[in-house]
């Protein structure tokens, strides 16, 4: 979407920067100044496990970026697209929290 809408730089830049921010709380655990029970206490789910919830809720945004990319959402309604997304997710991090993701 950014590469069509010329933003591709700026874009690419912030969303390299959120993706660090998750990569380092991530790992933080397993800093050395840090006990590593976090990460032993957690749950973690094989891929058989997965619900249609899940699905749906992981193929929702790549399939709505590439309705974008070969043009059958119009180019026009980009920066829409993108306001939308980040609606949708400020929603889900107000209701359910950020610790979902650490």
């Amino acid at each position: 979407v950014e590469v069509y809408e010329g933003f591709h730089y700026s874009v690419d830049m912030w969303l390299g920067a959120v993706m660090v921010n998750f990569i380092w709380r991530v790992l933080a655990p397993l800093e050395e100044n840090q006990s590593s029970a976090v990460v032993t206490t957690r749950k973690f789910y094989p891929l058989q496990e997965a619900t249609l919830s899940d699905v749906i809720r992981y193929l929702l945004p790549a399939s709505g970026t590439y309705l974008q990319v070969v043009e059958i959402i119009p180019r026009g309604l980009g920066n829409y697209t993108i306001l939308f997304y980040v609606a949708v997710v400020v929603f889900q991090l107000a209701k359910f929290g950020f610790q979902q993701y650490t």
